[in-house]
């Protein structure tokens, strides 16, 4: 499994969606040729929503387990980071959701 430090990729503040799209950039052909990868928040002092948003949501389609667990390894997250995680990637199953209702 491949670990990647979000500090030395995107600093210490992961605030932005561009933030985000810069490092699911480098996420996702790692998770093409590897069944995990592992995202070491050591040192990160500040996450949102958006930032998840950009480097994660938009990995939900492609890699997920069949179980539908994401195949990325979240690890060093404060009990506050996890809790935007966890929130970010609920709406998202919910917007999916809602979306596919009307299709």
């Amino acid at each position: 499994m491949k670990t990647l430090i979000i500090k030395d990729i995107v600093g210490p503040y992961c605030g932005t969606y561009e933030q985000g799209a810069k490092l699911s950039h480098i996420i996702y052909p790692l998770l093409k040729s590897s069944p995990r990868v592992a995202l070491d928040f050591q040192g990160v002092g500040l996450t949102s929503s958006s930032f998840f948003n950009g480097a994660i949501v938009n990995l939900l389609p492609d890699f997920t387990d069949d179980d539908g667990r994401l195949r990325i390894v979240f690890c060093n997250l404060t009990p506050r980071d996890n809790f935007i995680l966890q929130h970010t990637l609920k709406v998202a199953k919910h917007r999916d959701a809602a979306i596919a209702q009307f299709r």
